[in-house]
């Protein structure tokens, strides 16, 4: 039950911080004509500064939104004075509020993009670098996953590790032009897509074997707590019985 409650107040937070971002939006794109020849002096300045100035301006909008978010997240749930007893508590907040927030401001760009009327979100650039940007937040985001995933089911995500190098260096062998061989045409891309598959498998094979070692020493120590008592605790001696000397 409170693993939902925290769910909903971290949506609540998401509402509450776009809700304002989004009001002050409408207000300078439906408001008197200051704001809104402001909002194109601004535009236009930027656009005279090149298009990386816009990027850049982009890219720090976005962050300091995400920024301010997970802030407020982190001071109501007391992400870091519970990480003192829970060592990953603080990633857990944070998971939870980049999982929120992501999808939240895409569908708001998207509907802002389709019915509202501003500048910011009409702007190619803009709109274009907010979504990459996002996208990216959400890889994060499940980079962050596949860490618990991990820490859970070591050996199962070593597997993985393995399956996906695999594929993906028989994608990248499929693709070479072997009639030639031993002569074979390498472009630097495919020699740095076959070394970085063949790294991740030797993570994999790492963590298989890793894995593997973890669930036989808890076996090993279930084994050694589950013995049975009769194990530890002495037998008392019965007293045997007198023998009589013969007669």
């Amino acid at each position: 039950m409170s693993g939902l409650r925290s769910v909903f107040k971290t949506i609540g937070i998401a509402l509450f911080v776009l809700l304002a971002v989004f009001a002050g939006v409408w207000l300078i794109s439906h408001g008197d004509s200051a704001l809104t020849s402001f909002e194109d002096w601004f535009l236009r300045a930027l656009e005279q500064r090149g298009m990386g100035y816009i990027g850049t301006w982009a890219v720090a909008c976005v962050l300091l939104l995400i920024a301010i978010y997970i802030n407020l997240a982190f001071q109501m749930f007391h992400a870091l004075e519970r990480s003192r007893a829970n060592l990953y508590y603080w990633l857990k907040v944070l998971l939870r509020s980049l999982f929120v927030l992501a999808p939240i401001i895409l569908i708001g760009l998207a509907l802002d993009r389709r019915f509202g009327k501003n500048d910011f979100v009409k702007h190619p650039i803009f709109y274009e670098v907010w979504v990459r940007t996002l996208f990216v937040v959400l890889l994060l985001a499940f980079g962050i996953l596949l860490f618990f995933f991990k820490l859970k089911w070591k050996m199962y995500y070593g597997l993985s590790e393995i399956g996906l190098a695999l594929l993906s260096n028989l994608a990248v062998i499929r693709s070479l032009d072997v009639s030639a061989f031993p002569r074979l045409a390498l472009s630097p891309d495919r020699i740095l897509a076959i070394g970085v598959f063949t790294y991740l498998l030797s993570r994999g094979i790492t963590n298989v074997a890793e894995g593997f070692q973890d669930r036989l020493a808890k076996q090993a120590l279930a084994a050694a707590t589950a013995a049975p008592l009769s194990a530890s605790v002495p037998v008392p001696d019965t007293p045997s019985a007198p023998v009589e000397p013969p007669s």
